[in-house]
């Protein structure tokens, strides 16, 4: 049961990155839907900017958070149980997950268009 729980722990971390990366690869997509919404070039570039910029600051501080937990020692079975603090409220345990969710979607964006330019030289 012990080996169980563990493998368990590990892979639901690993299936966390790795479906967020999966939604990364597939970000352009959704960015598409949205993108017939702006109209004006000069207020799409601003947005476009905007929205970069926040993305940015999404991804650092989800990476602050996943250094923070040690989430990767969880994933390398270097820690066999979770520490929960059950001080913390549930919104930000849901900010802080959210946030490393964005960190992991902004690495399989950037990694598939870095795919796509590669492979088209």
């Amino acid at each position: 049961m012990a080996t169980a729980r563990s493998m368990h722990l590990s892979a639901s971390y690993w299936g966390f990155v790795l479906m967020s990366t999966h939604l990364g690869m597939h970000w352009g997509q959704i960015l598409g839907m949205f993108s017939g919404i702006l109209k004006g070039k000069k207020a799409r570039n601003v947005l476009v900017w905007a929205f970069r910029l926040v993305a940015m600051a999404i991804a650092v501080y989800g990476l602050y958070c996943f250094v923070h937990k040690d989430i990767f020692s969880y994933m390398l079975l270097k820690n066999d149980f979770v520490f929960f603090d059950f001080e913390q409220s549930i919104f930000s345990v849901f900010v802080e997950n959210a946030a490393m969710m964005g960190l992991w979607v902004c690495v399989g964006y950037y990694a598939s268009k870095g795919i796509v330019k590669v492979t088209s030289l």
